[in-house]
């Protein structure tokens, strides 16, 4: 692989890793995501792959089954912060669900860019699909559609992109910009915020 394509991951997984920290996700919730959704979305998966046809899992049932399932692990914490742990959270669990599965089957040279790809384009898909779903708890309904239109978008086009793995690498680039423009349409960015206050001795200062 040339030099340049290396100093693309590297760069990405930085920017990533810092912007996901900014959002300091909840270890909680993370742990919800990764233990409960994960284990019900690979049960419903998995029985779903028997009776019908993988692509069809993947754009359709992949889709609703996770976000609805994301969705519902927020039900304790109906915040930025904990969407984008259990985002986070449930994301680690496919990612390495589907990494074991692809390297027992292709060699790590030829499922490269496939892996690059999830590492770096899940982690952002699933958190800010959770940030849009949570938006439901406060009675917006089409929140919860919205999300699953979103995930459904990303897989559709993961599809359509599997024979030029190459392309795979602008894949995060658009999701981190869906993800930048949701938050700034929602005015949030999980508990960081620039809070004024008026210190009362000396009228009108900032404290």
């Amino acid at each position: 692989m040339p030099i340049s394509y290396f100093s693309e991951i590297l760069i990405l997984s930085f920017l990533l890793s810092s912007f996901m920290l900014l959002f300091r996700p909840n270890m909680i919730s993370i742990i919800i995501g990764g233990s409960a959704v994960s284990f019900f979305a690979i049960i419903i998966e998995s029985y779903m792959q028997v009776i019908t046809s993988g692509i069809f899992v993947l754009i359709i049932i992949s889709p609703v089954t996770e976000e609805i399932l994301k969705f519902l692990g927020t039900v304790f914490g109906k915040s930025v912060r904990n969407a984008i742990g259990v985002g986070l959270g449930f994301a680690v669990v496919e990612n390495a669900f589907y990494i074991m599965l692809i390297l027992s089957t292709y060699s790590l040279q030829a499922a490269f860019w496939y892996l690059i790809a999830r590492s770096i384009g899940d982690p952002l898909l699933h958190s800010s699909s959770s940030c849009i779903s949570i938006k439901s708890w406060e009675g917006r309904r089409l929140a919860l559609p919205a999300a699953i239109g979103l995930h459904f978008s990303y897989n559709l086009w993961a599809v359509m992109l599997s024979s030029s793995p190459p392309l795979f690498k602008f894949e995060p680039i658009v999701i981190i910009l869906l993800f930048s423009l949701l938050m700034q349409r929602s005015g949030k960015l999980g508990d960081i915020r620039l809070r004024w206050k008026v210190h009362p001795s000396v009228g009108g200062g900032m404290k």
